[in-house]
């Protein structure tokens, strides 16, 4: 697992990096033991999230490069055993039921039974909608504008896909592109240069185009030719026409084994929908190929960035604005008592001005 608690009553979790375990233990007991057998070895405990059992997190303080084998991330494995330090008297039937026990694919639509993990989910959502929005713009090569970012939020969240047990902390970004297909993504923009191929996709369909960075329509090219031409006026939104550009993601999710350094994929497939029917010509297919250290890498960079002053107003911005779409459809399902980590940022920036 990639995410651990102190103590079976700590509220939330934190990613699991050898920095922030041994910051927030310092290396004490009960967290930092060792081995009953001989000889002795170290034995650095922590707590699942989820299932409220303790957990061994390994591959910390590792030689690096040690025989020539490369370093792995350190990880989480359930230690089936009771810790009294921690308070951790054992339980068989949580571990049974623990979505955080065995590596189960993202695609599983299997729901997970423990409401309050599932609540840590949607809280993560909700607070990191920002980066959650950033690593889909990097990734995919779309730009996720809010009427986009916002259509995949509300299936995502009114669906209840938030709920399955192989949706985690660590994969979120990658969740809510795979639980959400059949986007229409006409009017957005593709990101960067680097995604030339999806461009050139684009232009050679039957009814869309590019239109500088911009997915637009031959449609509303050819309105656009037509008043220039007449010397009319333009209706003041896109008429992109009767056709539709959607994309999906393939069923099938491939687990890489992160032993040897691979990395999770599946596929991305735009699909262009003449008339708007319901099956769709598949123009352009793309590899989707992310690690489970991918989000929290991006969650680390965008604090930075908060940090920074010259960058600090524009990113807190990006964050509210985010945060407030996955907000208006989570609100309802989470307690009341808890808010957003972004309100009083917010709040802060408003006293400010």
């Amino acid at each position: 697992m990639d995410i651990f608690a102190l103590y079976p009553t700590s509220p939330g979790y934190d990613f699991i990096t050898e920095d922030t375990y041994f910051q927030k233990t310092q290396r004490r007991f009960p967290w930092a033991t060792h081995t009953k057998s001989l000889p002795k070895s170290p034995l650095y405990l922590a707590t699942c999230p989820e299932c409220k059992n303790a957990i061994e997190i390994r591959e910390l303080d590792r030689v690096r490069g040690e025989n020539e084998r490369a370093p792995m991330e350190p990880f989480g494995k359930h230690y089936q055993h009771n810790v009294p330090g921690l308070d951790i008297i054992y339980d068989q039937a949580k571990y049974d039921n623990c979505s955080l026990r065995a590596k189960v694919s993202l695609s599983s639509s299997e729901p997970r039974l423990s409401q309050a993990f599932n609540d840590e989910v949607l809280k993560l959502l909700v607070n990191e909608a920002a980066v959650v929005r950033e690593v889909l713009a990097t990734t995919v090569g779309i730009g996720f504008g809010d009427r986009l970012f916002e259509s995949m939020l509300k299936t995502f969240i009114e669906q209840g896909r938030y709920r399955c047990k192989g949706v985690m902390p660590s994969n979120l970004p990658f969740a809510l592109l795979y639980w959400t297909e059949s986007q229409w993504i006409t009017g957005q923009y593709i990101s960067s240069e680097k995604h030339v191929e999806m461009e050139c996709a684009i232009e050679n369909s039957l009814h869309f185009c590019m239109s500088g960075r911009q997915i637009s329509s031959k449609h509303w090219r050819d309105k656009q030719s037509a008043a220039a031409r007449d010397k009319t006026p333009l209706p003041s939104r896109p008429d992109w026409g009767p056709h539709r550009l959607a994309f999906f993601m393939g069923k099938r999710v491939v687990r890489g084994d992160e032993r040897k350094g691979e990395k999770n994929h599946m596929t991305l497939t735009l699909t262009e929908h003449t008339n708007n029917k319901p099956t769709g010509n598949p123009i352009y297919k793309k590899k989707i190929s992310y690690s489970n250290n991918h989000f929290p890498n991006a969650i680390r960079a965008f604090e930075r960035r908060m940090s920074k002053p010259e960058e600090a107003a524009e990113t807190l911005a990006k964050r509210i604005r985010a945060g407030k779409l996955a907000y208006s459809y989570a609100k309802h399902l989470l307690p009341d008592t808890w808010r957003p980590n972004w309100e009083d940022e917010e709040g802060a920036r408003l006293d400010a001005s």
